[in-house]
């Protein structure tokens, strides 16, 4: 059984939470909407996504 130490957990949600904002900053950006709106607009194209690949709707 594998467990992460605390400096790995840390690093890896950092690593996570740095590449979900760049992504919601640079469709701010070429959108020009706010970041909380494209939060919004990336979630539901993830649900989008998902939904179609899992035959969903």
């Amino acid at each position: 059984h594998y467990q992460w130490g605390m400096n790995r957990v840390r690093q890896e949600l950092d690593r996570i939470l740095g590449e979900a904002f760049e992504q919601v900053w640079q469709l701010a950006s070429s959108r020009k909407v706010s970041l909380r709106t494209a939060a919004f607009m990336l979630g539901v194209g993830r649900v989008r996504q998902a939904t179609d690949l899992g035959g969903i709707g």
